[in-house]
Order: structure tokens, then sequence, then C-alpha cells
């Protein structure tokens, strides 16, 4: 007897496109989770949100912060 396959991905965003005002990643964590239930009642696929903070140490975004994380 085979083990059943799990479908789950993560949804990763640092949340700029979202919040431009107030630069703050938990600040599109309700819309992560948003899509994250949409994957999973349309799709079928579980999804967990992540909302990262990619500023590097002088304030500016990074995307080479994100992949460290």
């Amino acid at each position: 007897m085979s083990s059943p396959t799990r479908n789950l991905v993560a949804v990763v965003s640092d949340s700029r496109a979202y919040w431009r005002r107030r630069r703050s990643p938990p600040g599109g964590l309700g819309v992560m989770e948003g899509k994250s239930f949409l994957m999973k009642y349309l799709g079928g696929i579980d999804a967990v949100p992540l909302c990262i903070d990619s500023r590097n140490a002088q304030g500016q975004h990074d995307p080479d912060v994100i992949v460290d994380s």
C-alpha cells in the first residue's frame, strides 16, 4: 500500500505590492492567507503563507535577503 502524496507549497512575499505606504511584511499576511485558501479550495493544494522582510541593512528592498532566509 503506497502512502498518499501531499501537495504543499509556500506562498512567499515581501508585501511591497500590497502595502506600499506601510512597508510592513505582516501587513500583507491577510492577502497571502486568502491566496492560500483559494489554492486549497479551488485546486486542492495546501499552501503556507510566508511574509518575509526583504530589507537589507540600509533599509532598501533586496531580493537576496529572501533567498538567504
